[in-house]
């Protein structure tokens, strides 16, 4: 849903009555869900968990959102999930022909997501070592606004894991000069 608005009109012509306020309802506490994920720093784990492909946003949110334990078990699991997805390719790439393992493709693309968030979260963390108050700051002034231009821009202009990370420490750069 991710802040898509449809009309009452469109509502009306589709459903009965009764059936437009299940719908309505349903919409409803998928939005509110949706919201809490975003300002809890956790729409991440929300796209995952729904099975559907994660902006580049999403992979910011934790850190634009996130007090320093939640950047720290971002890092941690990051770390964790690639070190068990090295072990789970080198298994398969003995046992398997690589030409027909298409999740290969899929598992790449999802280690360089986490590689640049875990990269970040390094960053971030080194940045601010341990003063809440800083991270608070930085990512007022710096994480959150790149954020939301992200999501503004996303269907346009979709960033790679690569470009999501110069984008962010260009972000900090401009803060911190």
């Amino acid at each position: 849903m991710w802040f898509e608005r449809r009309s009452r009109a469109d509502n009306e012509s589709e459903t009965p009555e009764s059936n437009q306020i299940e719908e309505s309802s349903a919409e409803l506490a998928e939005l509110v869900s949706e919201t809490e994920a975003f300002l809890s720093g956790d729409a991440l784990s929300l796209f995952q968990r729904s099975g559907r492909v994660a902006p580049a946003w999403a992979w910011l949110n934790a850190l634009a959102h996130g007090d320093l334990d939640c950047i720290r078990r971002v890092r941690k699991m990051c770390t964790e999930e690639s070190a068990a997805l090295a072990d789970a390719q080198e298994e398969a790439w003995a046992v398997s022909d690589p030409l027909e393992d298409s999740w290969r493709e899929v598992a790449m693309r999802r280690e360089a997501w986490r590689s640049a968030e875990r990269v970040l979260a390094d960053e971030l963390l080194e940045l601010v070592e341990d003063d809440s108050e800083m991270l608070r700051r930085i990512q007022a002034s710096a994480i959150l606004p790149l954020e939301l231009q992200i999501l503004d821009s996303e269907g346009r202009d979709a960033l790679s894991p690569f470009e999501l990370v110069q984008s962010t420490r260009a972000a900090l750069r401009s803060i911190l000069s």
